[in-house]
């Protein structure tokens, strides 16, 4: 097999990959430890409200350190692939590293002023990649969250869909009468005669389902979004990146 030319920030991706994985059994233990509670409310119309209440307890750090190993991995792909490309090329790597700006005329002074030597190709296609404020969001994020005070950035949530995966289930008179999930009756035993003594809603929570999730926070470029899906959008853009600069050099 033939050696990639961007080897060194190949291994860097999968060193992320790595820290990702670690990253899922932490959250996994914490999401157990900690899940998150479901509330059946009666309103006064009769009708109920479904709600769902976090712990209150902080993130732990070791979440917030396995997440900014997988960033700086990450974000240092990209700089060390920016470096092999111009050691490819027999050029000076003095001052290069990966772009990010304020905007797209920032970029440009920047790219202008240190990687010009590099070739226009790769120049075209730092700019195509828009990484600045308002470009790209997942990468000009990535760049973001890898300077950010990581232990500000975390907060536990419910997890996302949690609404669709419980079943509630209706009890009147001790006796169950009917199940709904997702939304939809899936039983139903309720009779229009029946005489109401009692009547309560329980929630049902498959067994082994991680109710409990960690989100970024609202100060963060992801707003309430998922730490993993965000990480594995993340993962997916800079394979991405890797690839068309690879293909550069192996075509040139």
């Amino acid at each position: 097999m033939c050696k990639s030319p961007l080897n060194d920030a190949r291994a860097k991706r999968a060193r992320a990959h790595k820290h990702i994985n670690e990253l899922l059994s932490v959250i996994s233990t914490f999401a157990k430890q900690y899940p998150s509670e479901v509330i059946n409310s009666k309103l006064p119309d009769g009708s109920f409200r479904v709600s769902f209440k976090t712990p209150n307890t902080p993130v732990p750090n070791e979440i917030s350190l396995v997440l900014g190993d997988a960033l700086h991995n990450l974000r240092s792909a990209l700089d060390i692939m920016l470096v092999e490309c111009f050691k490819a090329r027999k050029k000076g790597t003095s001052g290069v590293k990966f772009p990010f700006a304020e905007d797209a005329v920032k970029l440009d002074e920047i790219i202008k002023k240190s990687l010009n030597h590099g070739g226009e190709d790769i120049c075209r296609l730092i700019r195509s990649m828009k990484p600045y404020k308002g470009g790209n969001i997942n990468l000009r994020g990535l760049h973001d969250l890898d300077i950010s005070d990581k232990h500000k950035m975390l907060i536990a949530a419910p997890r996302k869909g949690l609404y669709h995966q419980i079943e509630f289930v209706f009890i009147i008179n001790g006796n169950i009468t009917t199940r709904i999930k997702d939304g939809k009756v899936i039983e139903d035993k309720s009779l229009p005669s029946t005489i109401i003594k009692s009547f309560e809603v329980k929630s049902i929570i498959p067994e082994n389902l991680e109710t409990t999730s960690i989100v970024f926070s609202e100060s963060t470029p992801f707003p309430q979004k998922p730490v993993i899906e965000i990480l594995k959008e993340i993962c997916k853009l800079v394979d991405e990146i890797l690839d068309a600069f690879e293909g550069i050099l192996v075509s040139t």
